[in-house]
């Protein structure tokens, strides 16, 4: 999931999903999504990090750490040999 790996911001039906938003994902679900959440949901609870859901904060939280976490793989790539 690119929210999970990329940091990348899940469009609306995922956010209301990731932070627990029941009313948020069934009224933005469409007719498949819908039929899929509660797969969706377990799919959540077992194959990603519990700091990634469960609320706004969590989900803020978690982009904004794996924003940062590859912003310093970055620099590191950017680095010179002799920097180190």
């Amino acid at each position: 999931m690119r929210y999970v790996n990329d940091g990348l911001h899940p469009g609306g039906f995922l956010t209301a999903v990731i932070t627990n938003d029941l009313i948020g994902a069934v009224t933005r679900a469409d007719r498949w999504n819908l039929d899929a959440l509660p797969s969706i949901v377990m799919f959540m609870l077992n194959a990603m990090p519990a700091a990634s859901i469960g609320s706004t904060e969590n989900m803020e939280q978690w982009l904004r750490l794996v924003i940062e976490a590859r912003e310093r793989e970055a620099a590191k790539a950017d680095q010179h040999p002799d920097e180190e």
